[in-house]
């Protein structure tokens, strides 16, 4: 399994969590053969917990993980896309843009699919762009199985159904340190709209778990079909989550003509919501509209939230031309509050 790090790529048979496990029992089959451990008497070890003998035996485990960890060259990567992959803690975005951007010549070959018609090149300007501080949004990037599904009928029946996981590459609002589990509801985050430069500083992750909700439209609620705890990720998948999302909209500037575009329709929208609400006596409207955090009607807002941000846009300007401005308030607080541009 490769480990990618902010300072140098790294190999094992295993993978870092795998490989200090196995480090681990083997210190504790074999503690019994000496006389004593690092300086600990056979005695005291064998009145030891397992988790207080790992810890005395912190350094010595590091050690060895260390040296069974093999270092190998940034240039070697592209003979690793078919191998596993983990990340570092504190791993940067522009980490991993650098590795793919050293190897554009063949991954503009062989992701040519996932770049949308363009090439690695075209954002390396962009990439090198300094990050704009003040538009700075909390965020940690993720890589995310997204799943969808295929249903096949045999004379009205369902003969079968298709699950079909994809890699994703998003963002998510930056969750509380103690929080374990990524939500993947929290997705929320343009990342197709966003500058290169503006993306680099921010720490990149990976959720391996795979969850796919149905909605119920007798209950009007997602049922979950199916959860696993862990699916991994090969560098493949990775690399071509990233160019399918950042080269979605094309080069880096037509990316920001439809950016702007997206901005003016919703600045236009809102301006004929509010024009159309005020003085109309309409106090749900007007109050939904002065607190973008109540909840009008739950049922809505969670279909609403579940659209992307372009279906929002036509979802509202549906309702604004229907002149249904409840139903257009609520979308363009889901909007400001959830589905940011950045």
């Amino acid at each position: 399994m490769l480990k990618i790090t902010n300072d140098a790529l790294y190999y094992s048979y295993l993978g870092e969590e795998g490989l200090r496990h196995e480090i681990e029992t083997k210190f504790l089959e074999d503690f019994g053969k000496g006389e004593e451990i690092m300086g600990i008497p056979e005695e005291v070890i064998e009145n030891m917990e397992e988790e207080e003998f790992i810890e005395k035996m912190k350094d010595q485990i590091d050690s060895e993980l260390a040296n069974q960890m093999k270092k190998i060259p940034d240039k070697d990567l592209p003979n690793f896309l078919n191998d596993l992959v983990e990340f570092s803690d504190d791993l940067k975005f522009s980490r991993l843009f650098e590795l793919i951007f050293e190897h554009n010549k063949i991954f503009n070959i062989i992701f040519k699919n996932n770049l949308h018609g363009t090439k690695i090149k075209d954002f390396v300007e962009d990439f090198n762009t300094k990050p704009n501080i003040k538009e700075k949004v909390p965020i940690t990037l993720l890589i995310f199985w997204f799943c969808i599904h295929e249903v096949f009928f045999e004379k009205d029946e369902v003969d079968c159904v298709i699950i079909h996981e994809i890699p994703t590459f998003s963002g998510i609002v930056n969750l509380e340190e103690t929080e374990k589990n990524i939500a993947k509801e929290a997705i929320d985050i343009a990342v197709s709209y966003a500058s290169l430069g503006d993306l680099k500083d921010y720490n990149i992750k990976i959720d391996c778990s795979i969850e796919f909700n149905n909605y119920n439209e007798n209950t009007e609620e997602l049922e979950t079909v199916f959860f696993a705890d862990y699916k991994f990720f090969t560098l493949f998948d990775i690399i071509g989550a990233i160019l399918d999302e950042i080269t979605r909209n094309g080069k880096p500037s037509e990316r920001n003509v439809k950016k702007k575009d997206l901005e003016n329709k919703i600045t236009e929208l809102n301006k004929n919501i509010i024009s159309n609400t005020e003085g109309k006596g309409d106090t749900l409207v007007i109050e939904h509209i002065n607190n973008s955090n109540k909840i009008v009607n739950n049922k809505i807002n969670k279909k609403l939230e579940a659209l992307k941000i372009e279906e929002l846009i036509k979802e509202q300007e549906i309702a604004a031309k229907n002149e249904d401005y409840e139903r257009a308030a609520k979308i363009r607080d889901i909007i400001k509050e959830n589905k940011k541009i950045i």
